[in-house]
Order: structure tokens, then C-alpha cells, then sequence
């Protein structure tokens, strides 16, 4: 592989760490708009026909991404993610990635603990990186008062929307 092509390569793989960082920063303080849960800016992250699962939630286009995205902005969470591989082939359109996310959601006035585990495909177009499929499990998901170590029942179920 050339140097050009190698250098290419990083440059996707920090771009799609970036586009992580950008969805949390969206999710957690509004990132460039000011606005936790901007349903538009969340949904445009996603190609037009992107698909968004997890647990028993699945959506599919971004009108439907809006929709979930404006539920969740009555939410209060963080997101923290960590453990990025991204598998870009040099030239392509296409690259994969899985990560680790802890986050510390309010639901329902309760604050509560989850890991999650992401797997996602993305699509370049006009030289912007795009999640084609979000898919993150579940590895536990209990309330701050509980302890993780009592998750085993839950461990790889998936969440399910405002669970």
C-alpha cells in the first residue's frame, strides 16, 4: 500500500472517531447547536435510508430517527465511548467499527448505569462519512442503586427504547 493510501486510511479512521465523538457531543450538550437530542443534527448523521437499532427499537430513514431522537431529548444522559477499531480498506466507500460506551441516562426520574457494546457500518458520500447500521447491546443496564454485578440476567439482551 502507498504512503498516499496509508495516510488516507488514518485520516477515515480519525474521521469516523470524530463522527462518535460528534454524535455524543450532540446527544450529551447539543454539540454545534446548542441543543441536547437536536433531532435533525442527530438524524443527518445517518444516510437517508440509515438504520438505528437497538434492543427491540428499530428505525430505519431519518424521519423515524427524528422521532426517537425527539423522545429522547426528554431525557438527561452522558455518554462516554472508548475502545475504537475501525476497519476501513483503502479506497472503499465502506468502513465497520465497534467501540464500548458507558452512559448514565435519566429515565423516568431514575438515574441508571449501561454498557454497551456497538457495532456499525458506515458510507462515505461526497467525502463525508455516514452510519449506514447502528447496532449497540446491552451488557447491563440497572439502576444507580443497584449493582452491575446482579446484571447477569440482562447481559447481551438489548435495551429497549425507554426501558
Amino acid at each position: 500500500m502507498s504512503l498516499e493510501a496509508r495516510i488516507s486510511r488514518l485520516e477515515d479512521i480519525e474521521r469516523l472517531r470524530e463522527r462518535v465523538v460528534e454524535f455524543f457531543e450532540h446527544c450529551d450538550t447539543g454539540g454545534s447547536t446548542g441543543e441536547a437530542y437536536n433531532p435533525k443534527a442527530l438524524a443527518s448523521l445517518f444516510l437517508p435510508d440509515g438504520c438505528f437499532e437497538s434492543g427491540d427499537l428499530k428505525c430505519v430513514g431519518r424521519p423515524a430517527m427524528e422521532d426517537l431522537f425527539a423522545d429522547l431529548a426528554q431525557t438527561f444522559c452522558l455518554h462516554y465511548a472508548g475502545n475504537y477499531v475501525f476497519d476501513v480498506r483503502p479506497g472503499s466507500d465502506t468502513a465497520y467499527g465497534h467501540w464500548s460506551a458507558w452512559e448514565t441516562p435519566v429515565l423516568s426520574g431514575k438515574a441508571v448505569w449501561g454498557c454497551f457494546v456497538h457495532r456499525h457500518s458506515y458510507r462515505k458520500r461526497d467525502g463525508q462519512w455516514y452510519w449506514l447500521n447502528w447496532d449497540q447491546t446491552i451488557k447491563f443496564f440497572v439502576p444507580v442503586s443497584d449493582s452491575w454485578e446482579q446484571a447477569d440476567r440482562i447481559v447481551e439482551q438489548r435495551l429497549s427504547h425507554g426501558a
